[in-house]
Parts: C-alpha cells; sequence; structure tokens
C-alpha cells in the first residue's frame, strides 16, 4: 500500500566546490574591473602628479609601457576610492545634496579631479590614506603641491578654503590639514609643469632621473611586507631598453598662451644639456 505521506522534494543539486567563487575571487573581479574601467588620457599631464617625478610624467606621456600594477598596489587604489566615499559621506550628512564629487579642474597643461567639494563653504577637501608611521611627515609635500595648484587654476576664483583629509589605515582615525594658498610656490610648480612639457613636445624625450634619485629609495622603490616595490617605470630609468608603444610625434600640443615660454625653456635646456656633454668628453 502507499504511503499517504507527502514527499519531500528531490534536494536542490549544489554547484561543484570548484564553481563556487570565494570573497577573495569576488574582490579581485572588481580590482580588475577597476583597473580596465580607466578614462583618462594617458599622454596627458596631471595636476594630481605635479610635486611628485616628472621623468615618470613624460614617459607616460611620450608612450613608454609601464609594468602593470600588481593585486597589491590595486587593493591599496580601491581602498582610496573607499576612503572618499567615506570621507564624502560625512561632508554630505551636513549639507544633504550640496557636495560635489571629482569635479574637474582644468588648466593649460592637463587637468585634475577635486575629490570633494563643498560648495555652500567654498570649501574643497582632497583625500588620502596613510599609515600610523607617516603621521609625523604630514601632511606630505607631493600632496600640498596639488592642492596648490587646485587651487591656483580653480579654488582661488571661488574664494575657496582647502584641507586634506588623511585616513590612518591602521584606525580609521582621520586626520586634516589645511592647505593655505601660496603663489610662490603655485609659479614653481609652474615652472616643472612647464618642463615637463616642453620635455613631450619639443624634445621629445623623458627627462633625465633627477640627481638625488636612487634605484632603490623612494619615489623610485619603497619596502613593503610583501617585499621591494618599484614604480611601474622602473625598467627605462635603471635596467631595461627603452621602448615605447606608440610614435613620439602623437603627443600633446603645446598650450598656444604658453608656447614662447615653453620654446625659451627648451631652448636653455638644450645649451645646458650641451655645455654638460663637453664637459663630460
Amino acid at each position: 500500500m502507499a504511503s499517504s505521506w507527502p514527499q519531500s522534494p528531490a534536494p536542490e543539486a549544489l554547484p561543484a566546490e570548484t564553481d563556487k567563487p570565494s570573497t577573495t575571487d569576488l574582490y579581485t573581479d572588481v580590482l580588475t574591473r577597476r583597473a580596465a574601467d580607466q578614462t583618462f588620457d594617458p599622454r596627458e599631464i596631471r595636476l594630481s602628479e605635479a610635486g611628485s617625478c616628472g621623468r615618470k610624467q613624460t614617459l607616460r606621456a611620450l608612450g613608454y609601457v609601464p609594468t602593470p600594477p600588481n593585486g597589491r598596489q590595486l587593493s591599496i587604489f580601491e581602498t582610496g576610492h573607499r576612503v572618499e566615499d567615506q570621507v564624502a559621506l560625512l561632508w554630505q550628512k551636513r549639507y544633504p545634496r550640496q557636495v560635489k564629487r571629482q569635479t574637474t579642474v582644468r588648466s593649460p597643461f592637463g587637468v585634475g579631479h577635486v575629490d570633494i567639494w563643498v560648495a555652500p563653504i567654498h570649501h574643497l577637501v582632497e583625500c588620502k590614506t596613510t599609515t600610523e608611521k607617516q603621521i609625523p611627515r604630514l601632511p606630505l609635500a607631493s600632496h600640498i603641491a596639488q592642492v596648490t595648484l587646485y587651487l591656483h587654476y580653480w579654488g582661488n576664483a571661488r574664494g575657496a578654503t582647502a584641507e586634506i583629509a588623511y585616513v590612518i589605515k591602521e584606525t580609521g582615525e582621520i586626520r586634516t590639514y589645511p592647505v593655505v594658498y601660496d603663489r610662490l610656490r603655485a609659479l614653481e610648480l609652474i615652472a616643472g609643469l612647464m618642463e615637463v612639457q616642453a620635455a613631450i613636445t619639443m624634445m621629445q624625450q623623458p627627462l633625465e632621473i633627477p640627481d638625488d634619485y636612487q634605484a632603490t629609495q623612494f619615489p623610485c622603490a619603497w619596502y613593503t611586507p610583501q617585499g621591494l616595490e618599484r614604480c611601474g617605470f622602473w625598467p627605462y630609468c635603471w635596467g631595461q631598453q627603452v621602448t615605447t608603444e606608440q610614435d613620439k610625434n602623437d603627443v600633446v600640443a603645446v598650450a598656444p598662451p604658453l608656447a614662447p615660454d615653453v620654446e625659451e625653456y627648451a631652448q636653455i635646456r638644450q645649451q645646458r644639456q650641451a655645455l654638460d656633454a663637453q664637459a663630460r668628453c
């Protein structure tokens, strides 16, 4: 006699162990998509790098291909995005619907992007991450340079104040440092950008390695718990035949208002290089 008890449904087939993604797999997918979703022009001079290595900027703009970032470096970039979201949320709670993200700053050299613009109080915020051991060195000179140019080309016309907000990785603490506009420093940074632009558009060759740079010291290389990491352009400076991915004629045009100054700067630099070559003979 057949049982009158209801039959239990057959168990749902479970995916094979090899088909189950791990959390690491999902995070890696996010990093991979983020790395592929880069819309900036690699040949464009970036205001965010004005206070950093000029040779790196010229190498990238002239088409030299850097070593792709590893998983750790991609994760650091992703952490930066999350930190910016965190800081922006604090401002958005105080000023709902009045906080703008990634506001474009245009200059004769290239563009930059203000992380957070708090419109009601005319205040711009640049977000960074760092570690506890770096606190005595804050704010970093390269970050001050970046914000100085944002003020010069965008913020001053709006009566802006500015700060750099550092999120400490170990604790989540946020430390902020005001940036007061320094016109002399802005002009020094612009002179450096002119040199970068002249190298790209006039000489069509990378700037030389600065005299005080070393192959195993920052910004060329640095030590991490995983070992020595290097700038993506390290091989073109310290140990590999230089090659490019594109014709060096395919470069950024000189902004017309700056052309005479850049030409003069290029001539002076070429004369200095010629004198240096004679001295070495």
